[in-house]
């Protein structure tokens, strides 16, 4: 096995979301997941086998990012009945400091606003 691999997981519309947790079933390598920041994306992050942590900013630049007014409180609001209850019991360092930090802002960010051109 190499030393890391990154898998999409999948869009609904372009690629079987079931096709990329099969393969990570199959390997025994800790998971990593580069998730929206979002209820909806640590909920997924949970979901993966072998969970061991988040490939994210640091959470100073995600808290820059919500001071500075980005996100989407729709986003953040449609996805917390489908979220808050499990994240609320999650035992996961990273992922209680980051919900908290969504919380606390009450909005979303895309993952895609951290490969924007600064």
């Amino acid at each position: 096995l190499p030393d890391g691999m990154a898998i999409y997981r999948g869009d609904k519309e372009a690629y079987p979301i079931a096709a990329a947790h099969r393969v990570l079933h199959e390997l025994s390598c800790p998971v990593y997941s580069c998730p929206d920041v979002d209820g909806a994306g640590l909920s997924i992050a949970l979901s993966l086998p072998r969970y061991a942590g988040l490939v994210l900013p640091d959470f100073e630049r995600i808290v820059e990012l919500f001071e500075a007014g980005a996100g989407d409180r729709e986003r953040y609001l449609a996805q917390l009945a489908g979220c808050e209850a499990k994240l609320a019991y999650a035992v996961q360092k990273d992922v209680r400091q980051l919900w908290r930090i969504i919380q606390k802002y009450g909005r979303a960010l895309p993952q895609e606003k951290f490969i924007e051109p600064i």
